[in-house]
């Protein structure tokens, strides 16, 4: 098994990084989280049982989901139905994410969002993203 590619990397402390890696493994390919600490000039694996992924931190995810919110509500054709998105996006709260796991075939994570609105209360909803390089992105449904 050997490391085919590096997806994205995320800084835990000066001294270690999250990453999600592409591996290349004659069991077949995959994704796995890996964390790494600098030892020196280079970086070693950190060696862990069941490494966690990154993820996104609230103030992320909450900045992707309006981002998305207000960019659905650009495509309404109605007036009406794009005010609606509009204020939907603006008041939306993200509270936690939580159950994270990294899909193992497309190196996408997937969370609960727990979700607040002032007009429809608390919820939760699945969502999906990607870490390339240090920026994360939400993948559509």
């Amino acid at each position: 098994m050997k490391i085919a590619a590096v997806q994205g990397c995320q800084g835990i402390d000066p001294e270690r990084t999250a990453c999600i890696v592409e591996l290349d493994s004659p069991m077949g390919d995959g994704y796995e989280a890996y964390r790494f600490r600098r030892d020196g000039a280079d970086w070693q694996i950190v060696e862990e049982q069941d490494t966690p992924p990154p993820q996104p931190d609230i103030a992320q995810v909450q900045a992707l989901l309006r981002a998305h919110l207000t960019e659905l509500a650009g495509q309404q054709k109605a007036p009406k139905d794009e005010a609606e998105f509009r204020a939907f996006a603006s008041s939306l709260t993200v509270t936690a994410l939580e159950s994270c796991q990294l899909d193992r075939d497309t190196g996408a994570l997937e969370c609960d969002a727990q979700l607040h609105t002032p007009g429809q209360g608390k919820g939760s909803k699945p969502l999906r993203f990607e870490l390339k390089d240090a920026t994360w992105s939400l993948l559509p449904d």
